[in-house]
């Protein structure tokens, strides 16, 4: 008598292409983590230093998405981890330029995170928790990314479906389809 079973599980979330950056590691899990969200490259530790202090206090994990962070605060961030036992994981900003600047504000409303940025007149060093979004769980490899149950925000993230669905209506070519799946 073989019997099979199945399962099925759904969830809300969003997923994309960019792995973990944080060094010696596959596969990482962060439940309830805090998401940091920069258009701005990260160059120093400095620039990341005051918020992580803060998340340090409440013993919160954090998932950074930014454009660019340099080796050298990767480094000082495995150190930071070490010494406090919280985890602070890193990514890249999926896609480039206008496109990059879309999808870091459609991951925003879906954590309900402010885009630290030029734009938006605020910087990294002056990071508060209002700026911070989160989620229900982060899983991350290291050729992927998904954030799991964000804020429920459901007339945010159906305005903004909308928006991209009516943009592939009129895509004007194959390559813009593309990148707005």
């Amino acid at each position: 008598n073989d019997k099979r079973e199945s399962e099925i599980r759904v969830s809300v979330g969003m997923s994309f292409q960019n792995g973990i950056l944080n060094k010696g590691k596959d596969t990482l899990i962060l439940k309830n983590p805090y998401i940091l969200l920069t258009n701005e490259r990260i160059t120093d530790s400095s620039q990341i230093h005051s918020i992580l202090n803060k998340l340090n206090q409440y013993r919160r994990n954090l998932l950074i998405i930014a454009t660019e962070i340099d080796e050298d605060v990767l480094t000082w961030i495995e150190a930071f981890n070490s010494r406090h036992g919280i985890t602070v994981s890193v990514i890249e900003a999926p896609g480039f330029g206008i496109e990059q600047k879309a999808i870091l504000q459609d991951i925003a409303i879906f954590t309900d995170a402010t885009v630290i940025s030029n734009e938006t007149g605020l910087e990294l060093k002056s990071t508060a928790f209002s700026h911070l979004g989160y989620a229900k769980k982060v899983c991350l490899t290291r050729h992927s990314a998904d954030i799991i149950e964000g804020p429920n925000h459901q007339t945010e993230i159906a305005s903004r479906t909308g928006q991209i669905r009516r943009q592939m209506e009129n895509a004007a070519s194959e390559e813009d389809l593309l990148a707005l799946q």
